[in-house]
């Protein structure tokens, strides 16, 4: 209120003082241009300069304030859209959680075009198209992700594979893994993607060539290393049986159950009854396994005498090893030792109840003259190896 009077007295004074000198001296001004001229006094000129320059501060005003209500509703208006955006977002994500595939895809997809971290957006839907198993539409959002946000190709390929992969586009996955590791040669994600397809197309010799670098860039441990090398030497073994392959193998292979057992049982098929004993006698040194023990003992052998030595040998180290027994009493049975295979059964008997001692059981005790305890045993036996026999 103060203020606006002091205004009124300042209009009072000048409208005063402008009145005095306008009626001492009008002042005269002449504007012209062409042929048209204007005449008027000096304070009716200033009046209307001053009118003229209160009418375009007016519009520029008003220009300025229409102009920021309209950029104010724009960024309402986008703010909206965000909002709304981040809503459709959040419920996708809720839905591809709760495994509905087909409304998280299209409440994902919607909210791309406002969202602030469409990458999300489209990686989610690229998601719920591949469990719907529409993999031309994953692939489609999956390109899309890229174009959304730059640096990110390496990352989405990488993905690509593993969908690839899961749906059993083996072939196409491995195309990807191998395009990833040719930007990242030590990624570990992608060699793993490369290492499973390898797997799957039964690629050994392409997988060993990968075991460096899987081990370089710690994308498998050492127990998953030592599977896969025996994954590999199975393979060579069976495209390749011979004393060669064996000896190529790494040591660490050479102690492997299924290694040692495939390699012996092919030397055992092609008569080679000696070499076999001597692998099998070498794993079980350095590996102990029960499967090993089993075929040592069930061989056919030349020198049964050198596996009882060894085989002794292991007892005083496993004293209560039933399958260790088991064998003892078969070699023994190879020795025509009757009266020690059968205590070497009936101590593995006693230790636990196994189909394939009660089988040796029952047809030594029966080939003994034991009829009622061999047709006991032979009442829970299983299929057996055929062994020497005493003739009564």
């Amino acid at each position: 209120m103060k203020v606006l009077l002091v205004w009124l007295l300042l209009a009072l004074v000048l409208g005063g003082l402008v009145g005095m000198l306008a009626g001492r001296d009008p002042g005269y001004v002449l504007i012209a241009y062409g042929d048209s001229a204007i005449e008027t006094s000096l304070w009716a000129g200033i009046v209307v300069l001053v009118f003229a320059y209160i009418v375009v501060r007016a519009l520029f005003w008003l220009f300025s304030r229409l102009l920021a209500g309209r950029v104010r509703f724009r960024n309402w208006s986008g703010s909206r859209r965000e909002r709304l955006s981040s809503k459709r977002t959040v419920d996708g994500m809720v839905a591809l959680a709760d495994g509905d595939w087909k409304s998280a895809g299209r409440l994902l997809v919607d909210a791309a075009p406002h969202s602030t971290t469409p990458f999300v957006n489209y990686l989610g839907a690229a998601r719920a198209a591949h469990q719907l198993a529409d993999y031309e539409g994953r692939d489609a959002l999956l390109g899309q992700a890229r174009e959304s946000t730059p640096g990110s190709r390496q990352a989405v390929d990488l993905r690509q594979a593993e969908f690839q992969f899961a749906s059993g586009q083996t072939e196409q996955a491995l195309a990807t893994g191998l395009h990833v590791l040719s930007g990242s040669p030590k990624h570990p994600g992608a060699l793993a993607v490369v290492k499973q397809c390898y797997l799957e197309l039964e690629e050994y010799d392409k997988l060993s060539d990968l075991l460096p670098s899987l081990r370089k860039a710690k994308a498998i441990d050492a127990a998953e290393e030592e599977s896969l090398q025996a994954k590999i030497a199975l393979a060579k073994l069976a495209k390749s049986p011979s004393a060669e392959t064996w000896r190529a193998l790494p040591k660490s292979v050479k102690s492997d159950a299924d290694v040692v057992l495939t390699y012996a049982q092919q030397l055992l098929e092609n008569s080679e009854g000696a070499a076999a004993a001597s692998v099998l006698h070498n794993a079980l040194t350095a590996k102990w396994d029960d499967s090993l023990v089993d075929l040592y003992g069930a061989m056919p052998s030349n020198d049964p005498g050198d596996q009882m030595v060894h085989a002794q040998r292991w007892l005083k180290e496993r004293p209560n090893n039933p399958r260790l027994l088991l064998a003892l009493g078969r070699i023994a049975l190879k020795q025509e030792q009757w009266n020690q295979a059968r205590e070497y059964l009936e101590a593995s008997a006693r230790l636990r109840k196994d189909p394939e001692v009660a089988g040796e059981l029952g047809r030594l005790c029966l080939s003994q003259g034991d009829e009622k305890r061999g047709s006991e045993y032979l009442a829970q036996a299983t299929s057996l190896p055929k062994l020497p026999q005493p003739e009564l």
